[in-house]
Order: structure tokens, then C-alpha cells, then sequence
């Protein structure tokens, strides 16, 4: 009775153990989810912190489209990658004025002129000629 309660036990133990290492082991790539912006430079000095991460988020898709939500903006498009070097092209935008404070136009010209990508854990870096910005994965 003991004998059958423990071994039941170990094989208990065993499956909540491995469910939690599979997550921890997946590599993130570029298109594991939704990015949320989190601070843009765009100089040595200058670093925007962004307040609302949820505001401008970018996903890229496998089939190498993307989709952006640029404050009160929709964005799409899609992408090319080679190494780390990224490239958008075919950006469509909703044209509304967002208001003061906000990260719309510079968020956007970021991702238009980006021209390459880091991934770090779950942080995405994306360079251009204005600077770079940092991204969280949600």
C-alpha cells in the first residue's frame, strides 16, 4: 500500500516538474508574441521611457507579415529578416492624430527605418540610423 501511495507520488512529482523546464528551455524569436515598446533612444543622451508599453506593441507573424499598434494607429505590413538584419516594407497606416505626449510618430519611424534586430531573453532590440528601441515580449 506505502509501495504503490510513494510510487504514485514520484510519477506525480515527476510530471509537475517536467511541464515547468519545456517553457524555460524555448529559445524566443522574433515572431514568439507580442512586443511592447519600453523605451526608445534615439541619441546618447535622449531616452524615452515609455509609460504605456500596451500602447505600441508590434507582432510579427511567421508568413513574414507584421501588425502594429501605434497609440491610436494600426499599422501593417510586412518583413524580411537575414542574420540580424531586419526589413520593413509595405507599412500601412491609419492616419489619426494621437494627441500630445504621445510616441506614435517616432514608434513608427523607428520600425520603418529599422535595420537590425537583437533578441535577448525576452527583450527585442531594433537599431536604426535614429537610435534604437527596446521592446518586452508580453
Amino acid at each position: 500500500m506505502y509501495y504503490s501511495l510513494a510510487l504514485i507520488l514520484i510519477i506525480f512529482s515527476q510530471l509537475i516538474f517536467s511541464c515547468g523546464t519545456e517553457d524555460k528551455n524555448k529559445e524566443t524569436s522574433l515572431t514568439s508574441g507580442k512586443w511592447m515598446l519600453q523605451k526608445i533612444m534615439t541619441g546618447k543622451a535622449s531616452e524615452n521611457l515609455i509609460d504605456k508599453p500596451g500602447d505600441y506593441t508590434l507582432r510579427l507573424k511567421d508568413n513574414g507579415t507584421f501588425k502594429i499598434k501605434s497609440d491610436c494607429n494600426k499599422c501593417s505590413g510586412k518583413y524580411t529578416t537575414a542574420s540580424k538584419f531586419i526589413k520593413f516594407t509595405e507599412i500601412d497606416c491609419s492616419k489619426k492624430m494621437c494627441g500630445r505626449g504621445s510616441y506614435d510618430y517616432l514608434f513608427r519611424k523607428h520600425i520603418e527605418n529599422s535595420s537590425s534586430f537583437k533578441v535577448k531573453k525576452n527583450d527585442l532590440t531594433l537599431k536604426s540610423y535614429k537610435g534604437k528601441m527596446v521592446l518586452l515580449l508580453e
